[in-house]
């Protein structure tokens, strides 16, 4: 075996068939299955949801990969809540956690819903917790799934600002024809399937959710909340607000604007408290908050930091928090801008490239006109891994291709990663759509580039 076969940021041709392992999917399938969520467990092991349509039915189930990539015959549905007949999309499970509740091993679960009533949809959250084989936890709400709404809503309200904008404004994307509206609205979809911050995740015998509410006929309507639930039951419990004796707290917006703020990622710490970033119109920006949900003015001395004109996306563990800023739209060069901070304070992180800043000029092709980070990761030595899209216009056709960067914890590019500490994703696949570490390497999901579905891909680290 060559030394290169061995090397860091290359493909790891043992994963998978030759390197790309495909979403598994029924025999009965009757359509390439979309990708919804999935979490690589603590022996390797890919847990991973999805949903196709079989006997013309949309059905949703539960799959997984071994730690080497080969399909498991799993495949356990997940099926409708009986919560309310006129609730959509709760089995689209959009983010989970793996946890371990009382020495057994669990999935908390979260998916971005609506239900329509009195003529208009609401959008929220649904809560699921999960046992080790897939089957819901008897006592946890109904059938294992709760919906988390504002307690002033009657019906139904909640969901992801991006996802709600994003939905809004769909009907309208046939109309835009210009390249930089085309390549605005390519950015919006992304925001919208790779960077949602709701989640659910445990917190000792709770669970926390983070989530927006938003009425689809109300454009600008969304608020963002956090809620707080007992882990076994799905009953709300007091913890939250400035005397700890709420179940939910609205995470307010940052500058007042007539845009509402849209959450683009969140980090929980083990202290229940949380980083979050999102875009407020136009401005970008990271916060830290309390575990009582309220902003934690140590950091920054406000709460937050604003970094102006860029597409965000967060990375962070128990001393630093990381941001990864793209370009929105650019004629010029386009950057990846990479600033590390001190979890508590805000302050850069001097120890990071001497000012806690790096730039990365994206010099790849000429054609590029912006980058996307989808998932920003600190490994256990320091290192950051920075996973995201570069956005290609050619012509009147935009195009998307997929770029891992791994960076040193002092702030350089690791040459030893990869092309001079870059991994550009091959012909055979596109777009990136997440990426976590793992015992045996960085796994990544990608699109084929036949459109003949996602696989996964994991790189020697």
């Amino acid at each position: 075996m060559s030394e290169l076969d061995n090397k860091a940021g290359t493909l790891d041709l043992k994963f998978g068939d030759q390197g790309y392992a495909d979403l598994p999917k029924p025999e009965n399938a009757q359509t390439i299955p979309t990708s919804y969520s999935w979490k690589i467990d603590a022996a390797g092991r890919m847990i991973w949801i999805a949903g196709t349509v079989v006997d013309n039915k949309i059905y949703s189930y539960w799959t997984s990969l071994d730690a080497q990539g080969k399909p498991e015959p799993v495949f356990v549905e997940i099926e409708d809540s009986p919560l309310d007949p006129e609730l959509r999309d709760e089995r689209e499970i959009r983010f989970i956690t793996i946890a371990k509740v009382d020495g057994s091993l669990r999935f908390i679960t979260h998916s971005e819903c609506a239900t329509f009533k009195n003529n208009d949809w609401l959008y929220h959250a649904v809560v699921g917790h999960f046992q080790s084989n897939y089957f819901p936890l008897e006592g946890f709400g109904t059938k294992g799934m709760i919906r988390v709404q504002p307690e002033d809503e009657s019906s139904t309200p909640a969901a992801s600002s991006a996802i709600s904008e994003y939905q809004r404004s769909e009907a309208d994307t046939s109309k835009r024809t210009s390249n930089s509206d085309q390549l605005q609205q390519a950015e919006v979809n992304e925001a919208a399937v790779s960077g949602a911050a709701s989640r659910s995740v445990l917190v000792g015998k709770t669970i926390k959710t983070l989530y927006a509410s938003s009425h689809f006929s109300q454009p600008n309507s969304q608020k963002l909340w956090l809620a707080l639930h007992d882990a076994q039951t799905g009953e709300p419990v007091a913890g939250l607000g400035p005397n700890e004796d709420k179940s939910q707290w609205q995470i307010k917006d940052f500058i007042g604007s007539d845009g509402p703020f849209v959450p683009t990622d969140a980090h929980f710490f083990e202290d229940g408290g949380f980083a979050l970033t999102g875009m407020e119109e136009t401005e970008s920006f990271v916060a830290r908050y309390k575990s009582n949900g309220q902003l934690d003015l140590d950091f920054n001395k406000i709460g937050y930091l604003n970094f102006g004109s860029h597409n965000i996306q967060l990375g962070a563990d128990e001393h630093r928090i990381v941001v990864a800023l793209g370009s929105i739209l650019s004629s010029d060069s386009v950057k990846l801008l990479v600033k590390v901070c001190d979890k508590h304070t805000g302050e850069p992180d001097t120890a990071f490239n001497g000012t806690g800043t790096l730039s990365i000029d994206l010099d790849i092709d000429a054609k590029i006109r912006a980058f996307h980070a989808g998932t920003v990761i600190i490994g256990p030595t320091g290192a950051i891994y920075i996973a995201g899209n570069l956005y290609i216009l050619d012509g009147d056709s935009i195009s998307q291709r997929g770029i891992i960067y791994r960076i040193t914890h002092d702030g350089k590019p690791d040459v030893s990663f990869g092309s001079g500490g870059r991994y550009l994703v091959p012909d055979e696949v596109t777009r990136i759509s997440g990426a976590q570490l793992g015992p045996n390497g960085l796994r990544f999901v990608a699109m084929r580039n036949d459109n003949s579905g996602y696989c996964a891909m994991q790189l020697l680290i």
